[in-house]
C-alpha cells in the first residue's frame, strides 16, 4: 500500500523532530512538512531528509487548515491514503507494517473511514483499548498516528476548519461515521504520544490536563460548537455537555495562570455564541 504522511510543526524540539522525520519518512512515499512555525537551521536539516516535502506557511494557520494543505497534497498524488502525525509522536519499528496489514485485512469486508494506532503516553497513561485483539471498532481516534484512505477523504471530505486546535479529529470520525464509515484501531500499532501537559488525580484516576491557556479557550469553544452538530451522537453530545462543566472548574483550578484561563474561557463562550455556522463543516 502506497501511503504518504503529513507532519504538522510548531516550534519543535529539533532532535526530537528530526527522528521522527526520519522515521516517518522512511517508511512512507512522501512525507509532507506542513511548518507553521519552526527555526530557520532546522528547516534545513530537514530539508536534506529523502523523501520530505516542506510547505512553510510563514505564519501559524492552525492544525486543521495545515493538515489540509498535506491531504490536498496527497490527493494530487499517487498515494492510496496517508497518515497524520502530531511533531510529537513516535511510531514504534512495526507501526507501519502493522497499520497496513490491519487495513487490508479489515478493508475486505468493512468500509474504513480511518485506522488509528494504539496510543502509548509518554507519562505513562494509555488511551486506547489494550486487548490483543488485531483491531478494535471505535468511535474516535486521535488525529495523530491515523491512516485514512484515499477513497474516504473524497467521501468524507477533510479536516473542519471551523476548528483551529482541538476536536478536530472527534468531529471527522464521527462525520465518517454518519455516512457509514468504520473507525478502527489496530491494537498492534504502538504510537508514542504526549497526551496533555500534566497529569491530574481526579479522585483514584490520574488524567491528563493541557496547561496551555490558549488551549483552554480552543478545548471550550470547539466543545460547544460540536454539540451543535446534528451528526454527533446524542449520547456523546450529552456526556460531553457535562464535561463542561467540570472541565471549566477544573482548567481554572489546574492552570499556572489563573486569571488568563478564565478569560479565555470567558472569551471562548462569547465567541461561541458568534460563530454563524456552528452546525456545518468547513474546508
Amino acid at each position: 500500500m502506497i501511503l504518504d504522511s503529513v507532519i504538522v510543526l510548531y516550534n519543535p524540539d529539533e532532535q526530537f523532530v528530526m527522528k521522527n522525520i526520519e522515521i516517518i519518512s522512511s517508511k512512507t512515499n512522501c512525507c509532507y512538512v506542513i511548518v507553521n512555525s519552526c527555526d530557520a537551521l532546522v528547516l534545513k536539516k530537514i530539508s536534506i531528509i529523502p523523501r520530505v516535502v516542506i510547505i512553510n506557511n510563514n505564519r501559524n494557520i492552525g492544525l486543521s487548515k495545515s493538515l489540509n494543505i498535506g491531504l490536498k497534497e496527497m490527493i494530487n498524488g499517487n498515494a492510496e491514503g496517508v497518515v497524520l502525525f502530531d511533531q510529537d509522536s513516535l511510531p514504534s519499528d512495526n507501526f507501519f507494517n502493522n497499520i497496513i496489514a490491519c487495513y487490508k485485512n479489515l478493508s475486505q469486508v468493512e468500509r474504513v473511514g480511518a485506522i488509528g494506532g494504539l496510543v502509548h503516553d509518554y507519562k505513562k497513561v494509555e488511551a486506547g483499548n489494550q486487548e490483543t485483539s488485531f483491531s478494535t471498532e471505535v468511535d474516535v481516534v486521535i488525529t495523530s498516528g491515523c491512516l485514512i484512505p484515499r477513497n474516504t477523504i473524497e467521501k468524507v471530505g477533510m479536516m473542519d476548519e471551523t476548528f483551529f486546535i482541538d476536536y478536530i479529529d472527534y468531529e471527522w470520525c464521527f462525520r465518517a461515521k454518519s455516512i457509514g464509515y468504520k473507525i478502527f484501531v489496530s491494537n498492534q500499532s504502538i504510537l508514542h504520544h504526549n497526551l496533555g501537559d500534566n497529569l491530574v488525580g481526579i479522585l483514584s484516576v490520574k488524567k491528563p490536563i493541557h496547561d496551555n491557556v490558549i488551549r483552554h479557550y480552543h478545548i471550550i469553544r470547539n466543545q460547544l460548537i460540536i454539540l451543535c452538530r446534528d451528526y454527533i451522537p446524542l449520547k456523546w453530545r450529552i456526556i460531553h455537555f457535562f464535561k463542561i462543566f467540570y472541565r471549566i472548574p477544573g482548567y481554572i483550578l489546574y492552570s499556572s495562570n489563573r486569571k488568563k484561563t478564565a478569560k479565555n474561557i470567558f472569551n471562548a463562550i462569547v465567541d461561541f455564541v458568534k460563530v454563524k455556522n456552528k452546525k456545518k463543516y468547513i474546508y
